[in-house]
């Protein structure tokens, strides 16, 4: 019939080992392949990792010197305004204001806000500012200057002037409790 190739068990194995040999080698090339392109794609990912890392740093430095900035502008202007509404304390009060003393603290207020402080208010803030004028202005109409102010309208105007200054409380962290030290368990 045809030509039958005969082949030992002998040569079998020298070819298998070859062909195996030859398939593990390539199967090693591929292996080494992936590998490299692997590592040059995390290589690729950590070099932009760090970049965004270190942009995200820069943004925060730049955000936190801000930050500090405003602080630091906000506290003389809300020690002003703190003190302007010293004029409705919900303890010891020294005298019931006149109608015509609520209409110079509106005035004053006004005069902070658009010569000292008003930009710097936050949002907040400057709702809490907004309410206490807008208060102001509705409890003053029709009031004649030289009446005490009522009780209610005292306490309608006292309580807006304390949600304000617990806002610029807020906005300048100073009821904020200090760390505590290691000797006293924290920090």
């Amino acid at each position: 019939m045809g030509s039958e190739i005969t082949l030992s068990g002998g040569t079998i194995t020298v070819i298998a080992t070859i062909v195996l040999t030859v398939f593990g080698a390539f199967i090693y090339l591929i292996q080494r392949h992936f590998e490299a392109q692997l590592n040059r794609k995390l290589e690729e990912l950590r070099a932009e990792l760090s970049i965004q890392i270190e942009s995200i740093k820069a943004t925060l430095g730049f955000s936190t010197a801000i930050d500090q900035d405003l602080r630091e502008r906000r506290i003389p202007g809300y020690q002003e305004l703190w003190t302007l509404t010293e004029i409705l304390p919900l303890y010891a009060r020294e005298k019931i204001p006149t109608y015509g003393d609520l209409k110079t603290f509106t005035t004053s207020l006004r005069n902070w806000y658009f010569r000292d402080g008003g930009i710097y208010l936050s949002e907040t803030a400057r709702d809490g500012y907004l309410s206490l004028q807008k208060s102001l202005k509705e409890t003053l109409e029709g009031k004649r200057n030289e009446d005490q102010v009522s009780d209610h309208d005292y306490d309608t105007i006292r309580n807006n002037c304390s949600l304000l200054r617990t806002y610029l409380t807020e906005d300048i962290l100073s009821r904020r409790e200090a760390p505590k030290t290691s000797q006293e368990g924290r920090l």
